[in-house]
């Protein structure tokens, strides 16, 4: 049997109430970038759209390259973001 190498991965956290101290603001929810191979998925937008908007701004994230978005469960925390508007950040 041959085994293959998966394609390359990385998940960026976009909102999170935990942390280091940085330029990244911390609010309750979570949101998060995963990039995996070609594909860019946003996963859950958090509980701020503000916080969010900020979030994706200093991190220098173009969310209109995202190939998707999975919202993960309907709770405030995973999705107080109107989707129509995500692409505008």
């Amino acid at each position: 049997m041959t085994l293959h190498p998966w394609p390359t991965g990385r998940i960026t956290i976009l909102n999170d109430s935990f942390g280091k101290p940085s330029p990244l603001r911390q609010d309750w929810g979570f949101a998060a970038l995963i990039e995996f191979g070609a594909l860019c998925i946003l996963f859950d937008t958090g509980n701020n759209a503000r916080v969010f908007e900020h979030n994706v701004r200093e991190l220098g994230i173009d969310l209109r390259e995202l190939d998707f978005a999975v919202i993960s469960h309907r709770h405030g925390d995973h999705t107080n973001y109107d989707l129509d508007d995500v692409l505008l950040v």
